[in-house]
């Protein structure tokens, strides 16, 4: 009995302590957080070998992207939202009449320690405007007829002869350092040392370089977050088959542009985390030649779309690893709004809009005629196997609604030369490739494109164009909103091609790997734009 009643006065005494703790806060041990650390180097197999690492040269080759991405710094960059931040430059203004743009540097050093300046700025620029740069003549181009000058070592300024609000995407453009290359010009860039051991101001260094492996390391002298990875190295590999067999193996960590093929297969690797982006860089379309007698009625041009299954086709042509388009830009954009009534998959309403354009059904079925001429067209397409397989299978479901497409496959150099440039072709499966994150679609589809341009479908609209005009020339970006959303309207009633999809870029990591954030993907180096933030290790941390 007595044994009884201190058990319960013991128990008594304990409730009253654990509701005294609660009453004055007090709580037991508390538990550690694990936050990122800093150390651990990340190996990545890339396909194929570095040639120039130096930004200006470095269009040749996706492969020295990658390396030019993490080694220089614009005067601003795409964040993972894809609008453009400050980088070199802490703030930037623009004239009233949108012709002047003016740069603020921040204090920053090169890797070996000389100050970047506006100097730096004005020879980069200046190698793109000399008639022997050696590089891109696309990239070349733009600069021509821009003029850049000195205010003070700090301060730059970019005089356009016309307004161009898509000009500050191209200022993200890595800097190159003047007190290194300043005697160096023309043709003298593609064999000059630097290529092989450049000096950046950006996150990373490089360690050490080969044609088989690049080593990279933190710059401490990086004006920005500084990174938790000891170090990125990148191995080269003359396949995707080497890779991918050096990453089952372990003797790399990650692996980029996972063809579709293999995702299953990696998707089951627990040493493996898939991640995912669409590659808004690249729209897969049918184009149609306008001015050819079967396509210049709007109506026609409405009804093959919606006779297009893009589900189907995608699953055929990248086993379903890609995201169906739904107007000219791109859905992830500021600009896009999509449109309802297009892009859909309705035969029942293409066998309609056919009939109503007059082109019908034979009593006996089969094709489709108009004045006593089938609706029949050759179908053009590079002769790889996936473009034949998304060729036949287009054939096939534009063949459910009577219409045929005959398709034909060669090479694109000949599809090129022999059919687009002369504009004598019915159609063709290809893709457009625009590589800013800036909606501007004029390139694609305003009337003076039509001759020596990319608007090889020909297509004509007066208000299309003043639209696109109006478009790249407005600063504000509701207003040049309000004028693409216009456009994707027209885009969508008139149909000068037949949208398809945008392809995944997928992107193979180690589980141990942390802190990746692909955001929008326009150029494959973009999967490092949160570099800074990734990391291997953690340590832990009392809250």
């Amino acid at each position: 009995m007595l044994q009884h009643l201190r058990r319960q006065i013991l128990i008594a005494c304990l409730s009253l302590v654990v509701a005294l703790g609660i009453l004055l806060g007090v709580r037991g041990p508390a538990r550690s957080e694990q936050v990122p650390a800093a150390g651990g180097v990340y190996v990545e197999g890339v396909v194929g070998h570095p040639t120039y690492l130096n930004p200006l040269l470095a269009s040749f080759s996706e492969t020295d992207q990658d390396v030019v991405s993490l080694v220089f710094s614009g005067l601003t960059r795409l964040s993972p939202d894809g609008s453009v931040v400050p980088d070199l430059a802490t703030s930037w203004s623009i004239s009233p009449d949108g012709k002047v743009y003016t740069f603020q540097l921040r204090r920053a050093s090169w890797q070996d320690g000389q100050p970047v300046t506006a100097d730096d700025v004005i020879f980069t620029i200046g190698q793109l405007q000399s008639p022997a740069f050696p590089g891109s003549p696309e990239l070349s181009r733009l600069w021509q007829t821009i003029k850049v000058a000195k205010v003070d070592a700090q301060t730059v300024q970019f005089t356009l002869a016309e307004p161009y609000a898509p000009f500050l995407e191209y200022t993200t453009l890595g800097i190159l350092p003047a007190h290194l290359l300043g005697n160096v010009s023309g043709r003298a860039l593609l064999n000059n040392p630097f290529n092989a051991h450049p000096v950046g101001s950006g996150p990373f260094q490089v360690k050490s370089a080969s044609l088989q492996e690049i080593a990279l390391e933190p710059n401490p002298r990086y004006y920005g977050q500084r990174p938790y990875l000891a170090g990125l190295t990148f191995r080269y590999f003359d396949s995707f088959s080497a890779a991918l067999d050096a990453l089952r193996r372990g003797d790399i960590q990650g692996l980029g542009n996972v063809p579709p093929d293999h995702v299953l297969d990696l998707a089951s690797d627990p040493r493996i985390n898939l991640q995912q982006e669409p590659d808004y860089a690249r729209l897969n379309l049918v184009i149609l030649n306008t001015e050819s007698p079967l396509f210049s009625d709007d109506v026609v041009r409405r009804a093959l779309d919606q006779a297009i299954d893009r589900t189907r086709v995608i699953q055929v042509a990248v086993d379903g690893e890609g995201v169906p388009a739904g107007g000219p830009i791109m859905p992830e954009s500021w600009a896009f709004e999509a449109q309802p009534n297009a892009y859909t998959y309705d035969p029942s309403q293409a066998a309609r809009l056919l009939d109503q354009a007059g082109w019908t059904l034979p009593a006996a079925g089969g094709v489709r005629q108009k004045g006593g001429k089938p609706f029949r067209f050759a179908l053009l397409a590079v002769d790889e196997p996936d473009r034949l397989r998304t060729a036949q299978e287009i054939s096939r479901q534009l063949r459910a609604v009577g219409v045929e497409a005959d398709v034909q496959t060669t090479s694109w150099d000949r599809i090129v030369g022999d059919f687009l440039a002369p504009h004598r072709f019915d159609a063709v499966l290809t893709e457009i490739y625009s590589p800013t994150a800036d909606p501007d679609p004029y390139p694609f589809w305003h009337s003076s494109q039509v001759t020596n341009g990319l608007n090889v479908a020909g297509w004509s609209n007066r208000l299309a164009d003043q639209l696109l005009e109006d478009g790249r020339r407005q600063q504000n970006r509701q207003t040049r909103r309000e004028d693409y959303v216009k456009f994707e309207k027209l885009f969508a009633q008139e149909q000068p091609a037949i949208l398809l999809y945008y392809p995944v870029y997928v992107y193979a990591l180690p589980s141990s790997l942390k802190g990746v954030n692909l955001g929008l993907m326009i150029q494959p180096a973009d999967r490092f734009q949160s570099v800074t933030g990734w990391y291997l290790r953690t340590r832990n941390v009392q809250p």
